[in-house]
């Protein structure tokens, strides 16, 4: 439903024609992770911990927006982005959102 991409300077976030408000607002959110995972932590290439560190960031601004159902599902996915999220919400649990940060900072 959404993509960022890059090339050479250029960079890019695209997301399907007309969405919903709240999934536009959640692909908008996944995608802007990743935006920020490849200036900041290039070298992470684990499609588990990409997805899952793009999914905390969605369920953190569904959560900021009220949509506390949407981000419990978010969350109750089978898939490699429901997995990463919980792995995500796992470590932020013990080092909090600075901590999410500086570990996918690490993580390769």
């Amino acid at each position: 439903m959404g993509v960022y991409t890059r090339r050479g300077r250029r960079r890019g976030i695209y997301a399907a024609v007309g969405l919903p408000r709240l999934l536009l607002l959640q692909v908008a959110a996944h995608e802007l992770a990743h935006a920020w995972q490849m200036e900041s932590a290039p070298l992470l290439r684990d499609p588990l911990l990409r997805e899952g560190f793009a999914e905390w960031v969605a369920y953190h601004v569904l959560l900021a927006v009220g949509e506390q159902d949407a981000a419990e599902r978010i969350v109750a996915r089978e898939d490699l982005y429901g997995q990463g999220a919980r792995l995500l919400l796992g470590i932020e649990e013990e080092g909090g959102p600075r901590g999410v940060i500086e570990w996918t900072r690490r993580a390769r």
